[in-house]
């Protein structure tokens, strides 16, 4: 999560980050309430900076977009949510993965424990067949541009499956290259991961 957000801070272009998990983790969105217990056995969970409810990794790919400022400022959150589910879903289509948006009306928003997988809100990405959501995400935006992190459950969970190069090129005009953050994003990273993201005060705000 501080990577994500260091990619941000310190990225001149637009990246498109994605991984999986060594370990189950868990994830909570950043309005979400703080429920776990002290004698709950599974992972610590980690608030993100962006929005959204609960959502457990571990047999998913997880993507952040990180846009900063004067880059793509055009167009309401629910458009852009809708643009990076569209070019996602299409991925998913073109390899062999049915995949459609959920283009219901929009409904009240819920952050209950476990909630972000169990009930697909508009634009989320849903399997073609069973009507299952495979895919959600949640974005927040500040001065610096706007961040969105992103859940993908497919089968076989891998960053550098054949979906994920078509994503890319789906949600640009230009050329897309391979990068790796540097050195002043790792600093970065390790800065918010001590002084935030590490932090009680943090994970427990709400």
């Amino acid at each position: 999560m501080a990577l994500d957000e260091a990619i941000l801070l310190t990225t001149p272009g637009p990246a498109l980050r994605l991984h999986v998990w060594a370990a189950p983790a868990v994830t909570i969105g950043y309005f979400a309430k703080f429920t776990r217990n002290a004698d709950d056995p599974g992972p610590p969970p980690t608030r993100r900076w962006t929005g959204g409810g609960t959502v457990e990794h571990g047999h998913d790919v997880t993507f952040s977009l990180a846009v900063p400022a004067g880059v793509s400022d055009t167009g309401t959150v629910s458009d852009r949510y809708r643009a990076i589910h569209a070019a996602l879903a299409d991925a998913l289509n073109a390899s062999g993965l049915p995949a459609r948006l959920d283009d219901g009306a929009p409904g009240p928003t819920d952050f209950r424990a476990g909630v972000c997988f169990a009930k697909p809100v508009r634009w989320d990405v849903l399997d073609a067949a069973s009507g299952a959501k495979i895919a959600g995400g949640a974005q927040r935006r500040s001065r610096r541009g706007w961040l969105h992190q992103g859940s993908v459950r497919v089968p076989h969970p891998d960053p550098a499956a054949e979906w994920t190069a078509r994503f890319a090129r789906n949600l640009t005009d230009g050329p897309v290259r391979d990068w790796e953050p540097g050195p002043e994003t790792h600093d970065r990273a390790a800065e918010l991961a001590r002084t935030r993201y590490g932090a009680e005060a943090w994970l427990r705000r709400f």
